[in-house]
């Protein structure tokens, strides 16, 4: 209802959440350097490489015919409207470990399981679908409130955490940890906050 959703934005609020999930879609648009979201760092640097493969942009002026004539000398595209220090983080160039966009939050309900690996994933059953051994490995659907449940409360992600593992998902870099931002009990927050702020999560337009 109202109240409840009313609250969970409080709750949002006082957990930081907007300093990354800010305006109309919940994001910043930001890179977070991995070193602070703590997800899989593999993965993280997966693109370092593509630095070796990496050219000043050009473009063809758009007057230029198709096919293009013998002799058309391209034009170099300006980058100085764009952020150095970003571009390294989401390609891991220049030493950078790279690092994670920042996702909108609309649609949460629709885009279970989460985080970047999808390994963050929940069924019906909190106590036996847990983690992917547990949910798409089995043909179970994850859920979107258990799954995202999973995302702020510590005790349920070490769990599926724990399942992805023993699994050996680790050696596909399919673990299911990073942002550990939590909103539970440990964070000095209710379980009535928690379910507050899940809706307001899983209803946001």
């Amino acid at each position: 209802d109202a109240a409840t959703k009313s609250l969970g934005r409080q709750v949002f609020e006082r957990a930081g959440c907007p300093q990354c999930h800010s305006g109309s879609f919940l994001t910043n648009h930001r890179i977070v350097p991995n070193a602070e979201i703590a997800a899989n760092p593999a993965r993280a640097g997966a693109l370092a490489k593509t630095e070796n493969n990496f050219a000043p942009p050009v473009l063809y002026p758009f007057t230029t015919p198709v096919p293009i004539p013998a002799g058309t000398a391209a034009e170099p595209v300006s980058t100085s409207g764009l952020d150095p220090p970003q571009i390294d983080l989401a390609w891991a160039h220049h030493g950078s470990a790279g690092g994670y966009k920042v996702p909108a939050l609309t649609g949460l309900y629709w885009s279970a399981p989460y985080l970047h690996d999808g390994g963050v994933a929940v069924g019906r059953d909190s106590e036996k679908e847990l983690g992917l051994p547990g949910t798409t490995e089995c043909h179970v659907e994850a859920d979107p409130h258990n799954s995202l449940k999973a995302l702020i409360d510590r005790d349920l992600r070490a769990r599926v955490v724990a399942a992805n593992r023993a699994a050996g998902l680790a050696r596909l870099n399919v673990e299911g940890i990073g942002h550990n931002y939590w909103v539970d009990q440990a964070a000095g927050f209710s379980n009535a906050q928690q379910e507050a702020l899940l809706l307001y999560l899983l209803t946001y337009e």
